[in-house]
């Protein structure tokens, strides 16, 4: 994410997830002025296997410092935040799609994260 000046100029320029194919999807301003980031973060276990998660990252604008972040799904569910907004009380909802890892491969289903 990269910030600039009404100019053009660069004030920062932030990476936020890991090593992995981490993205987001979307981006929202929250009430009290930070930015909400809604997308996926990918994490290998076991050396091989991908599990990626719904993930959340609330950003401070003038510093680019992250807030609070965090990943919704588990070993055995892949998740995708594709979307979010603010909920009234504050707190964040977020679209996702959900796929899980039975024995017939994955069963894509929409869900609710956050």
């Amino acid at each position: 994410m990269i910030r600039l000046a009404p100019d053009g100029g660069e004030e920062w320029n932030r990476t936020y997830g890991g090593e992995e194919a981490d993205t987001a999807h979307a981006i929202i301003r929250t009430n009290v002025g930070n930015l909400l980031l809604a997308g996926n973060l990918t994490l290998v276990t076991n050396g091989t296997r991908a599990d990626t998660d719904a993930w959340l990252v609330e950003i401070d604008p003038p510093s680019g410092g992250e807030v609070w972040n965090r990943t919704y799904g588990g070993p055995d569910v892949n998740a995708t935040a594709a979307a979010a907004i603010e909920a009234e009380d504050g707190g964040a909802t977020s679209s996702s799609v959900l796929s899980g890892r039975g024995r017939g491969g994955t069963n894509p289903r929409p869900g609710w994260s956050g």
